[in-house]
């Protein structure tokens, strides 16, 4: 089974990181990479109208890297209805390197399993077991399993008592089955005491004093040209194997979305050879041993837009990083094998790959694709208003204008229009969304972004949300929090802020705050952090 890779932005993800994945996916497939395009959270209404507009479909969702049963190689299983015969598993059993079967009804449902151990434990249970178990049996599978074939069939039913070969002076019980010969003495012997179901070793026809004998006793008789030692032999193999079954409330099955892990710790604790795998409507896709769970490739990433684990999907250490490429701070990243890395200071990731693209002849740029990167530079850098935005994002966007035919300018004001508005998210969503952290001098900070499209928005939610942050730096133990409220065009941002450091704002921004807006101010990570660092680090 061939794995792919799966390409993947950072938590909370913006427009750039959605954008990255798609573009750098599909780079990765045109150079001979099996690579799929992830995300680790919803897609913006922004990031969907720039998808829709250029025909771009949402990557799909990434929630662990860990490997799930989906996602790691797994036998076919050998699927058995619960009405075959002991004989037909067994012979099919025999034959498999697991030595299970797996019991499901018509539409693939499990039911239960059936192993080796299961079909020859017949031959170590006690009368009584036999007994119950004959009792179930039925005729077609006598015919089938002995080669036999009907000279009468009666409706008697069977008690599970069984007769080898009895004498005339045998206590031969009513509704038992007797394996006879074909002899008148002994066959009219077991039909009068009441035998239901006689099983006759003969190449020659049965008499008719015989047969009207059965047909008014209501008894049936088979016929078959196997040997009595076949036929003793075969006898107990004619049950279904419903009756040794073990059902579906007693063993361990997986779902197909059940990690690797998870799947280890319940079979660690189990003997069974082979566990069916179910997908989401409970239907048996597979099976697992533990050779499977011992010798299974990790789940293998590439991260665009992020680098730092914390960012990045969840239980991403149980997984291989093969690449990352990113524009942003390094940080601490640790692999223990050599990986890729492309970094570049500029405003976009996407303004890297766009950059791939464009300096690879051997890589087709299709007009959607330029489109696409063009309005996520054009998101990430503000349409250029952005001070991390560098000659870079400006002559890349030029290139990706001409090739896609779209204006900048004329996209920038689409995607704000069908930009989110704050009033629709919650406070949480609004500060956490973009959220980072810093230890600056002792003193915990955090500081959020968000786009704000206008200043109504703002006079409706400033009250409210400097509530939130004052009860988030209390509970949080905050020193100080800062929304930052960016509007999309770039003009600038609203300050919304809390903590006991709270006072250090106007120092920051000295005569700039008017009616809690900076003009100029949009980015955090240029702007607003370096005055932190600056007016906390001085107190």
């Amino acid at each position: 089974m061939k794995h792919p890779v799966y390409v993947i932005g950072h938590k909370n993800p913006d427009t750039d990181t959605i954008v990255s994945s798609i573009a750098y996916a599909e780079y990765k497939r045109q150079t001979g990479v099996d690579a799929l395009a992830g995300r680790l959270g919803s897609v913006s209404s922004e990031t969907e109208y720039l998808l829709d507009k250029f025909s771009f479909e949402d990557p799909m969702r990434i929630y662990t890297g860990k490997s799930t049963l989906s996602e790691i190689d797994k036998d076919k299983a050998a699927l058995a209805s619960k009405d075959m015969t002991m004989k037909d598993a067994l012979d099919k059993v025999m034959k498999l390197k697991n030595r299970g079967l797996v019991v499901v009804d018509t539409n693939k449902k499990l039911e239960g399993i059936v192993t080796l151990d299961d079909l020859t434990y017949m031959w170590t249970k006690t009368d009584k077991q036999l007994e119950k178990i004959i009792k179930t049996i039925k005729l077609e599978n006598v015919l089938k399993t002995l080669n036999a074939s009907i000279v009468v069939e009666g409706k008697r039913p069977l008690s599970g008592h069984m007769h080898m070969f009895p004498s005339i002076r045998s206590n031969v019980e009513i509704d038992s089955i007797a394996l006879l010969r074909n002899e008148d003495d002994k066959l009219e012997y077991c039909l009068d005491l009441g035998a239901s179901l006689i099983i006759v070793v003969t190449s020659s026809p049965i008499s008719k004093k015989i047969i009207k004998m059965a047909q008014d006793m209501d008894a049936t008789i088979v016929v078959t040209k196997l040997s009595p030692l076949s036929v003793t032999r075969l006898i107990y193999q004619t049950p279904a194997i419903e009756e040794i079954m073990i059902s579906k409330e007693k063993i361990n099955y997986f779902n197909i979305n059940d990690t690797v892990e998870e799947a280890s710790k319940k079979i660690a604790k189990s003997r069974h050879r082979s566990y069916p795998v179910l997908d989401d409507d409970n239907t048996v896709v597979g099976s697992i041993s533990r050779y499977h769970l011992f010798n299974y490739e990790k789940k293998k990433f590439i991260l665009v837009d992020h680098n730092e684990i914390k960012q990045s999907v969840d239980d991403i250490e149980s997984a291989e990083i093969l690449e990352i490429v990113d524009h942003h701070r390094l940080g601490g990243f640790e692999s223990d094998n050599p990986i890729n890395i492309t970094t570049s200071t500029v405003g976009a990731c996407s303004t890297i790959i766009a950059n791939m693209y464009l300096e690879n002849k051997s890589v087709k740029l299709s007009k959607k694709m330029a489109g696409l990167l063009l309005g996520a530079i054009v998101s990430d850098t503000m349409n250029f208003k952005s001070p991390t935005t560098t000659p870079t994002d400006i002559s890349v966007a030029k290139r990706l204008e001409r090739i896609s035919g779209v204006s900048a300018d004329d996209l920038s004001k689409e995607m704000v229009e069908h930009a989110e508005s704050l009033l629709s998210k919650r406070f949480i969503e609004i500060v956490y969304n973009d959220f980072k952290e810093f230890n600056i001098e002792g003193n915990k900070v955090g500081l959020a972004q968000a786009s704000c499209k206008s200043k109504s928005e703002y006079l409706i939610l400033k009250d409210d949300l400097k509530k939130y942050l004052e009860d988030s730096c209390i509970s949080n133990h905050y020193d100080l929090m800062i929304a930052m409220l960016t509007n999309p065009n770039g003009s600038g941002s609203y300050l919304i802020y809390a903590g006991n450091k709270s006072s250090a704002i106007k120092e920051m921004f000295p005569n700039k705050i008017k009616d809690g807006f900076v003009r100029g101010l949009v980015s955090r990570k240029k702007q607003l952090l370096p005055e932190v660092i600056s007016t906390l680090g001085g107190k």
